[in-house]
């Protein structure tokens, strides 16, 4: 949560700079600022001094990273959801399966002791 805000307060802040350093539009600093981090980058707005240029530079070197690890700790917190509910249902299962051959279900899966074989005459 908390790289999402910092990567949305940084962004702001470079659009406001961008825009009063290259004497455009806020919007239009905010919109330049977007299209940067997000890579997209239309070239229609371009930082036209030095100190643009430093901005964009450090909207670039913080912004991105920002997004990305936000997209990647979203990945991960969705992929941990699903993979729980994956060991759930298979632990289930397990205990399903324990229950239909009578062994203890209260016992982990490497001390269960293997079902003695009987004949069939």
């Amino acid at each position: 949560m908390y790289t999402i805000v910092a990567a949305v307060a940084f962004d702001l802040v470079g659009a406001a700079c961008f825009a009063a350093t290259e004497h455009v539009s806020l919007f239009d600093g905010i919109y330049w600022s977007v299209t940067t981090a997000t890579t997209v980058g239309y070239g229609d707005l371009t930082p036209h001094t030095h100190l643009g240029r430093i901005i964009a530079v450090l909207v670039m070197l913080t912004v991105i990273p920002l997004f990305a690890a936000t997209f990647s700790l979203l990945t991960t917190s969705l992929t941990t959801m699903h993979v729980s509910k994956l060991h759930a249902e298979a632990m289930a299962h397990l205990r399903h399966i324990k229950e239909h051959l009578g062994v203890d279900a209260e016992l982990p899966d490497h001390l269960v002791p293997p079902r003695p074989m009987t004949r069939r005459s």
